[in-house]
């Protein structure tokens, strides 16, 4: 049987420097549950933590979708499987705050039974080899003392008794019989006649065919009980078989869900692919046609702005060249006055001159005047 068990241990963690939580705790022990089951130490040294510590990621609550941490040390104790792992600050739902805080203070191992023995004493089966597959964090059990239990993992009383039958030795139970059949034979034989006083001639004779019916007694109940192993071996030979049938129609139908999905997920990437292309294309058409307006009234708003400047040329030529006008006027009518004031002062220097000379020829007239006098 393939079934996966659970079992939940508690831990005890405490933080380190980079912000992550150290867990550790006994995974699974030696002690005995109240069905009367156990897991032997060295059920674990078998090799079946090999494909665990390949791959040691601790999952939350047995979701292989949200890996939170790692195993970083599996040890076999002589109490059972020790277990230390690391909880990384960064994983989901808050679960390095939740277990700092003691909300989730235990982790839970799915295993699976590969060889027991059935213990009469108990009426449960001592697991002496075992294979570990996933261990998850979970919140801490409502009763911590009994977290171990295979029954409990079984929907009903009599699945967990079909599963124990599994290795209850069926050879020893054939002995058993033989057992309680030569009991029987010798209480047989330990009969003795009700009179002592018998010939010992009819004496040998009764023993003698005494011991040749045990013989055939014997002869009969070994034939009962092979014929009782040989059926319980095809019972079990025939269950196998369903059981194989059973696992590859779950196999071809899990193989089909698989195809059904990889089909879907092909075609929605092919719908996606050709959706993005389509929008991609129409984004790409957006793009220019924007950069085209854009463009354009780029070039429209560069015309403009160059006829601007031409006619701003134009006019500071006109500009310059009406100042060049006005100061070639003002200049000539500079240079005119410039020789009208000098040609009023030459004239009033002549007329000065003039009345000058006049003067001078009176003052040279007047000792004439004198001497005539």
């Amino acid at each position: 049987m393939n079934k996966i068990f659970n079992l939940t241990s508690t831990f005890k963690s405490h933080e380190v420097e980079d912000g992550s939580v150290v867990i550790r705790g006994m995974a699974s022990t030696a002690d005995t549950d109240r069905a009367g089951d156990v897991i032997a130490a060295e059920a674990w040294n078998k090799g079946g933590l090999a494909n665990f510590e390949k791959n040691p990621i601790i999952l939350f609550n047995h979701d292989y979708d949200r890996p939170i941490g790692r195993a970083t040390g599996l040890k076999v104790t002589d109490n059972g499987l020790e277990l230390e792992a690391k909880i990384s600050k960064s994983a989901p739902a808050n679960v390095c705050e939740l277990v700092k805080e003691g909300i989730l203070g235990a982790f839970s191992v799915g295993f699976r039974v590969k060889d027991a023995d059935y213990l009469k004493e108990s009426d449960g089966l001592m697991i002496k080899d075992a294979e570990l597959f996933e261990v998850s964090v979970v919140s801490v059990p409502c009763n911590q003392a009994a977290t171990f239990s295979l029954a409990k993992s079984f929907d009903s009383q009599e699945e967990y008794e079909e599963f124990k039958k599994t290795f209850i030795n069926s050879v020893d139970l054939a002995g058993q019989s033989l057992a309680k059949e030569d009991v029987n034979a010798s209480s047989v034989a330990s009969d003795t006649p009700e009179e002592v006083d018998t010939q010992s001639t009819q004496k040998e004779t009764d023993m003698s065919d005494e011991k040749i019916d045990l013989e055939a007694f014997a002869k009969k109940v070994a034939e009962e009980t092979a014929a009782t192993i040989a059926m319980k071996q095809a019972e079990q030979k025939a269950a196998a078989e369903a059981e194989a049938q059973k696992a590859a129609e779950e196999a071809a139908q899990k193989e089909a869900a698989e195809a059904e999905t990889k089909q879907a997920i092909r075609v929605g990437v092919e719908t996606g692919a050709e959706r993005l292309v389509e929008d991609l294309r129409k984004k790409w058409k957006r793009t220019m046609q924007i950069l085209q307006k854009f463009s354009t009234d780029t070039r429209k708003s560069f015309r403009r702005k160059l006829m601007s400047l031409k006619r701003c040329v134009v006019a500071s030529e006109i500009f310059l060249v009406v100042r060049l006008v006005i100061l070639r006027l003002m200049l000539k009518t500079f240079l005119m006055l410039t020789f009208l004031v000098k040609s009023l002062v030459r004239v009033g220097i002549l007329l000065t001159a003039k009345k000058f000379l006049k003067k001078l020829k009176s003052l040279m007239m007047l000792p004439h005047l004198l001497v005539s006098t």
